[in-house]
């Protein structure tokens, strides 16, 4: 009988082999898991189209402070973007076996309930809110919060274990 290999789907919101994409974990994270053979590929869940800026995807103040584009998080955290990026996260998501695993760091697709689903986050938009100027989602209004808190705990719960 021959020993079946687990086979790993990484997922984050930027490009694996950067540290810029979670402060360098998922490069670290799933270099080590491709490089004990475990790793069936990476999908990068920041797959935005030229017809997002359109609504608003690009954030006006870091262009203006850093001279470069962001995105705005009114447009990230917005139930619709995140079903927006979770299709087209899917869409590349069908190419692999429904039995393989998705490691996602960060919560910004909903993965689909026939993949097991683990999430590595090191804050939660609560938290983040909390700490109030320092983050991005400190710009939210109180209704745009409430929206966004409850769409990462969709996400947060359809997974099988959620490392903070």
């Amino acid at each position: 009988m021959t020993e079946q290999k687990l086979h790993i789907i990484g997922a984050a919101f930027g490009r694996m082999n950067t540290d810029k994409t979670f402060s360098g974990v998922a490069r670290h994270l799933f270099s080590e898991i491709n490089s004990r053979g475990l790793l069936a590929g990476f999908i990068n869940t920041k797959q935005l189209h030229i017809s997002d800026s359109l609504e608003g995807m690009v954030d006006i103040r870091r262009v203006l402070k850093f001279h470069k584009p962001g995105v705005n998080p009114l447009w990230m955290w917005k139930p619709e973007t995140i079903r927006k990026l979770g299709h087209r996260f899917e869409k590349q998501l069908r190419d692999y076996p429904d039995n393989y695993p998705v490691f996602q760091i960060g919560t910004h697709v909903l993965v689909p309930n026939d993949y097991p689903h683990f999430c590595f986050t090191d804050m939660t938009i609560s938290q983040a809110a909390n700490a109030n100027s320092h983050f991005d989602v400190g710009r939210l209004n109180y209704n745009r919060l409430i929206k966004a808190i409850n769409i990462q705990k969709k996400i947060l719960i359809a997974g099988i274990k959620i490392f903070l």
